[in-house]
């Protein structure tokens, strides 16, 4: 899921969602076979009216096998003496992945696959998805990512052939994907243009994990393929020392309308914004035009370099107020080696968090391209 919000900081977006989806909880036990609980008498009701409910328990009726099948979700909130109320019709229900499910809380199958549902009505209640598999009995789910030298690949097609038929998926923005079902002897193949096509034959008795790294096909174009970058900020930069040098992984895609480079590694997490910068090329000349966040607004643009500093937060694990970002928006000229590109990038890096800026420096600093 490419995600772009126009107008509004990957910071901004975290102090809100933070705010307000603090109180998302589920029933984690990663079946969607049933459970039991007891219901609510009506003096448990009556006893937690006033109080804060302190869980919540999301159990669906019956197992998802095949598309279109469905189950009905309930919810019981648990509160702090002892009592419990149903809330199914006030969860505000949201969902993702294989499943989905309507306002009364009705769960359908869409894919084979792994779903989430979660409610949004709580926000005193930590965030907790109930996980639903869709899939047939004695057969399995296979999960992996797809890259190129460690860079992940988007929209790869990914299928399988076994004893449970046929199964086909693609690749996600973080070169994630999940395929199903899948069971007993299985051959598994790779393909996206530009890469070379993969095959690979496992025997799937369980749940298992099948990552791929792909080749590009033919000889590409000389200035394409995965690049070590590395930042050093000038010496005048009052960074902390830990911030003055940065190495990433990325990728150089040269396209119709100008030069891509895409970055990767765990300060840029997939599901979030399309993390990296454009460029152009005149013969030897590079030129890429860099943004980051806060200050920009991300309608003007679809590739950010903002590095997430302390670990993956999402909408369901929330970006805390001391969450730290490092950001780089300016311009970075240079021309390209045989090997390498270097680079002088003039413009702004910024150490900040969601409440405050802890370091920022401008000047002409590097950013170098070598593989």
């Amino acid at each position: 899921m490419r995600t772009r919000i126009a107008g509004v900081s990957i910071i901004g977006v975290a102090l809100v969602l933070a705010a307000v989806i603090a109180g998302i909880a589920c029933d984690d036990k990663g079946s969607s076979g049933s459970s039991t609980l007891a219901g609510p008498t009506s003096a448990a009701t009556s006893a937690s009216a006033g109080l804060l409910a302190t869980s919540a328990v999301i159990t669906c009726s019956t197992r998802l096998s095949h598309p279109g099948d469905t189950c009905q979700a309930t919810m019981m909130l648990q509160f702090a003496d002892g009592s419990t109320r149903d809330a199914t019709a006030e969860a505000r229900w949201g969902y993702g992945g294989a499943v989905k499910i309507s306002s009364s809380g009705l769960v359908t199958a869409r894919s084979y696959g792994i779903g989430e549902i979660i409610h949004n009505a709580y926000r005193e209640l930590g965030p907790n998805p109930m996980l639903i598999r869709v899939v047939p009995d004695g057969s399995f789910i296979v999960t992996g990512r797809v890259a190129e030298s460690g860079v992940k690949v988007a929209d790869a097609r990914v299928s399988a052939t076994s004893a449970s038929g046929a199964a086909t998926t693609t690749s996600s923005d973080d070169g994630s994907y999940t395929l199903a079902p899948v069971s007993g002897d299985a051959v598994i193949r790779v393909e996206k243009e530009g890469y070379a096509a993969q095959e690979r034959k496992v025997n799937v008795q369980r749940d298992d994990v099948a990552n791929f790294d792909v080749v590009r096909s033919g000889s590409g174009n000389g200035i394409e393929g995965v690049y070590s970058l590395t930042f050093t900020a000038s010496q005048s930069c009052s960074l902390p020392p830990a911030f003055t040098r940065r190495t990433y992984l990325a990728r150089i895609t040269e396209k119709a309308d100008g030069l891509l480079v895409e970055l990767d590694g765990p300060g840029f997490p997939g599901d979030w914004y399309l993390y990296g910068f454009r460029g152009k090329r005149d013969g030897s000349a590079v030129r890429f035009d860099i943004h980051g966040t806060p200050g920009d607004p991300v309608s003007d643009y679809d590739y950010i370099f903002t590095e997430a500093l302390d670990g993956f937060c999402s909408m369901l694990q929330p970006c805390g107020p001391g969450q730290r970002f490092l950001s780089f928006k300016g311009t970075a000229t240079g021309s390209t080696g045989d090997r390498s590109i270097p680079t002088v990038f003039s413009g702004t890096v910024l150490l900040y968090t969601g409440t405050a800026t802890l370091a920022q420096c401008t000047g002409d600093h590097r950013l170098d391209f070598s593989r």
